[in-house]
């Protein structure tokens, strides 16, 4: 495998857990928004809410940090940016942000992810 081969398939291995952690975090988000809030459980999600924001925060950098160099490795960086973009955008509604789709539309080349 090449240096360039290598470089993009840990962007794809980034973008994957990115997207990952990110299911995860809103998972323990909507069990905590159904509980009330002196369950026992809502302090441990709160804890790992938090490691899985600091994880993303991780991610993100690493990612920053490397070079795409094929197709695959710009979608993989353009699907973070879709990720974090995804609910400003308003993809579908009337008040979608039309700056933000555009933007966010780089992540395939359908325009969704």
């Amino acid at each position: 495998m090449s240096a360039v081969q290598t470089a993009d398939a840990r962007l794809v291995a980034l973008s994957r857990e990115f997207q990952e952690n990110d299911d995860q975090f809103k998972a323990w988000d909507d069990e905590g928004d159904n509980l009330p809030h002196n369950h026992p459980r809502v302090k441990e999600i709160a804890k790992l809410e938090r490691a899985a924001v600091e994880r993303g925060w991780k991610i993100r950098g690493e990612v920053f940090a490397l070079e795409a160099h094929t197709a695959e490795g710009m979608q993989a960086k353009a699907r973070m940016v879709l990720r974090d973009f995804e609910e400003e955008a308003g993809y579908g509604s009337q008040s979608c942000n039309r700056t933000l789709l555009a933007a966010v539309s780089l992540a395939t080349s359908s325009g969704r992810a």
